[in-house]
C-alpha cells in the first residue's frame, strides 16, 4: 500500500520530526511518501537520505508541499501531483494542523493538500490530530470539510474530541504518539542520570512574548535552583534563537541548549526539578518522566488542556487505542490492493 504522509515536516521541529519517524517505524507495512517543506526537499536530495536504505525506514521519497504562494510556484510541485495520483490513500500525520490559532494559513494549506485528495477520489486518513480551538469562521469551516470528507478520524486530545464529535460520531479518540516515543526512552535517559539537582527547564516557542518571560522569572525567583536551561526545540529558526536570547538576557545565569533528538529531551527532562514550557512536546516530555511541569497556553481550550487532567496510564491506554484503529482501517486498504 503506498501513502502520502502529510504533516508540518521539514520546519525544524523536533515533535513533528519525531511523529514523521512514528508512522515510519511503527506502519512498515506501508511505502510511505512524504510530503514536506521545499528547503528539506532540498537538503534530502543533496544528501540522498530518508530513501529506503539502512535506516529501516518504510519511505520511498519526500516531495514538496503543494504551492500555497508565488515562492513555492517554482517548486517541483507537480511531482507532488503526480504522488497524489500514484497514492492508495493520504494521511495527516499528528500535530495540530487544523487550528487557526496563530494564522488562517494553517488551515487554508492542509484543506488546499485533503481538497486534491478527494478530487483525485483518495481515501482521507485524519490520525492524532489536534482539532481546534478557532478563532474564525472560515478556519473552522475548512476544518470541518476536511473532518466531513475523511474516512478516518483520530483527534490526539479531549477538546478536540469534542468538537469533531459535533459534526461526525465515528471519531476516536487518541492522545499524542510522541507519549509512547518519549515511554520507551524514559528508562535509558534516568539511566543517564546520575545525580538529581534542582534544575529548572525552560521551553520557549518561537513566538513567545513576554507572558512566558515573566512568568519564567518569577518561577526562578520562587527557588534557588542550581541550574536554568533554556531548551529550543527548533533551533535553527532564528525568531526562535532571538526569544532564547530574550530569556537569557533575564536571567543571565540561564544555559540555552540547542536539542536535536528525542533522547537528549528526554534526557534533559529526566534531570529537571521542575519544566515550563509553551512547546506541547515539552511538557509532554515532563508528563512521561513525572516532573512538575507548568504550561502557556496558546489559547483557551488549546492542547495543553489534556496534559494537565491526564494520567499516563490513561495516556498509555489511548495512545493504544489510536495506533490499533488506525492500523486496522491502513491495513483494510491494504489487503484492498493485494
Amino acid at each position: 500500500m503506498r501513502c502520502l504522509l502529510i504533516g508540518n515536516y521539514g520546519v525544524g521541529n523536533l515533535g513533528d520530526e519525531v511523529l514523521r519517524k512514528y508512522f515510519l517505524i511503527t506502519f512498515t507495512e506501508v511505502e510511505w511518501v512524504v510530503v514536506t517543506c521545499h528547503g528539506e526537499l532540498c537538503r534530502t536530495m543533496r544528501q540522498n537520505s530518508e530513501c529506503r536504505t539502512s535506516t529501516g525506514l518504510s519511505v520511498t521519497h519526500i516531495v514538496p508541499r503543494l504551492p500555497f504562494g508565488l515562492r513555492s510556484l517554482v517548486t517541483p510541485w507537480w511531482r507532488t501531483v503526480r504522488e497524489y495520483w500514484r497514492a492508495d490513500s493520504v494521511v495527516f500525520g499528528g500535530g495540530s494542523l487544523f487550528t487557526d490559532s496563530e494564522s488562517i494559513k494553517a488551515p487554508l494549506i492542509w484543506w488546499w493538500h485533503a481538497c486534491l485528495a478527494w478530487i483525485f477520489g483518495k481515501p482521507i486518513f485524519l490520525a492524532f490530530q489536534g482539532i481546534g480551538p478557532f478563532r474564525t469562521t472560515l478556519g473552522e469551516w475548512l476544518t470541518r470539510w476536511v473532518v466531513q470528507h475523511a474516512t478516518f478520524v483520530s483527534v490526539r486530545d479531549h477538546a478536540s474530541f469534542e468538537r469533531v464529535k459535533k459534526w461526525r460520531d465515528d471519531v476516536v479518540e487518541s492522545f499524542d504518539p510522541v507519549f509512547h516515543s518519549l515511554s520507551l526512552s524514559m528508562e535509558r535517559a534516568r539511566v543517564m542520570v546520575s545525580e538529581k539537582r534542582d534544575i529548572l527547564v525552560l521551553i520557549p516557542r518561537s513566538n513567545s512574548d513576554d507572558t512566558f518571560l515573566h512568568r519564567a522569572q518569577d518561577i526562578y525567583k520562587t527557588k534557588s535552583f542550581d541550574h536554568v536551561l533554556i531548551l529550543s526545540l527548533q533551533p535553527d529558526r532564528a525568531c526562535e534563537k532571538a526569544v532564547c536570547k530574550k530569556v537569557q538576557e533575564h536571567i543571565p545565569s540561564a544555559q540555552i541548549i540547542s536539542v536535536h533528538s528525542l533522547n537528549e529531551l528526554s534526557r534533559i527532562i529526566a534531570s529537571a526539578s521542575f519544566v515550563f514550557s509553551e512547546r506541547y512536546h515539552g511538557a509532554l516530555a515532563a508528563l512521561v518522566h513525572g516532573i512538575p511541569f507548568e504550561t502557556v497556553s496558546q489559547t483557551q481550550g488549546d492542547k495543553f488542556d489534556a496534559l494537565r487532567i491526564l494520567s499516563k496510564t490513561q495516556a498509555i491506554k489511548l495512545v493504544q487505542d489510536g495506533d490499533n484503529a488506525l492500523r486496522l482501517v491502513l491495513l483494510s486498504g491494504a489487503s484492498q490492493n493485494v
